[in-house]
């Protein structure tokens, strides 16, 4: 996935690897 571009777009603070769950539910509201 384009997590570098989402950080980018979102912010570090919203992107949270929670083993690669926390940032699935950022990706999630992106689409």
């Amino acid at each position: 996935m384009h997590i570098h571009n989402l950080r980018d777009k979102v912010g570090k603070s919203r992107i949270r690897t929670v083993r690669g769950f926390g940032y699935m539910l950022v990706a999630t509201e992106e689409s």
